[in-house]
């Protein structure tokens, strides 16, 4: 990218945690912020690109026993290729807004993680 002289990236979160939540001892959590993106490009002809995003989840701490506890989360990425996705065009991603290509790619996702202590 000739011509770059300068790179300025943003990102921002909040999360909500709730103690005892339905019984002792269990919690849910809730995160949503902005992964790191490009927030301006110094010196490119083609101006900045759109590469924002959210990232959204939910999750909950539930121990099954004093050793034993399971984490159950869903999570969603509105856009995790940021400018780029829904284009494998560099010229694409690079358009400023308004330009009729607004890629809107979003992804699910969901994991249970089990913690054993001893």
């Amino acid at each position: 990218m000739a011509g770059l002289t300068g790179v300025r990236t943003a990102s921002w979160s909040v999360g909500l945690s709730w103690s005892d939540a339905f019984s002792p001892g269990n919690s849910v959590l809730l995160a949503v912020g902005a992964p790191a993106h490009v927030r301006r490009l110094e010196g490119l002809p083609e101006g900045t690109p759109d590469d924002a995003g959210l990232a959204v989840e939910l999750a909950a701490l539930i121990p099954l026993s004093d050793t034993f506890s399971v984490t159950p989360a869903l999570f969603w990425l509105s856009r995790p290729q940021g400018a780029m996705g829904g284009t494998a065009s560099l010229s694409q991603a690079l358009a400023p807004m308004g330009t009729g290509f607004e890629p809107t790619l979003s992804v699910w996702g969901a994991l249970v993680k089990g913690t054993l202590r001893f």
